[in-house]
């Protein structure tokens, strides 16, 4: 499957979670530990990321709440903007 590239992006964020980018996407078959969804997070600024494994794309919001909780207990700055590719997975109640 080819995907667009994104535009250059010039600017840079000045300080940890300022920005950072998430996608979601189906792997084409179940891994050996029957994971089937990826989700990525990637923070503009140190260029950190962490990607998590999930059974069901309904296990993304608990994966999102997790990881930016646990990036801000390191980093102690709160996540303040997610950039994403318009999805509708990032649009529930639970967010």
């Amino acid at each position: 499957m080819h995907q667009h590239s994104f535009f250059e992006n010039l600017t840079c964020s000045i300080k940890s979670l300022e920005l950072t980018y998430s996608d979601l996407f189906e792997l084409f078959t179940l891994s050996c530990s029957k994971y089937k969804w990826i989700i990525t997070f990637l923070d503009n600024y140190s260029s950190f990321y962490n990607i998590a494994f999930l059974h069901k794309k309904s296990e993304a919001a608990n994966a999102i709440k997790s990881i930016f909780q646990m990036w801000s207990n390191n980093t102690s700055y709160p996540v303040k903007m997610l950039h994403t590719d318009n999805g509708r997975e990032y649009v529930t109640l639970e967010l």
